[in-house]
């Protein structure tokens, strides 16, 4: 029976060479090794505004400090989904 192993990283990556939206990604998490990434690339970003990127794809926000958005929560909460996805798909190979 195989098992799947899911790599992801969440949060910062500042070992990221800076590059812009376009590229080069080789030295990005994914280029790096891992299947997925969601967090800022920067050593630090604003906490209620960051530079997120979902992947190699920049992405906004998913609110602002007035719809009381924070990104430590939005940090946790999509490593809780990726650990889901991941142990979903985990007991779907061993079922089938």
């Amino acid at each position: 029976m195989a098992i799947a192993i899911t790599c992801w990283a969440n949060g910062t990556s500042r070992r990221s060479p800076k590059s812009g939206a376009t590229g080069p990604f080789d030295g990005w998490p994914l280029g790096r090794g891992f299947d997925r990434f969601y967090g800022f690339l920067d050593a630090e970003t604003d906490q209620y505004a960051p530079e997120l990127v979902r992947d190699n794809t920049p992405i906004d926000a998913a609110g602002t400090f007035a719809t009381g958005y924070h990104l430590t929560s939005d940090l946790v909460d999509q490593a809780i989904r990726y650990h889901r996805r991941s142990c979903r798909r985990q007991r779907q190979d061993r079922r089938g």
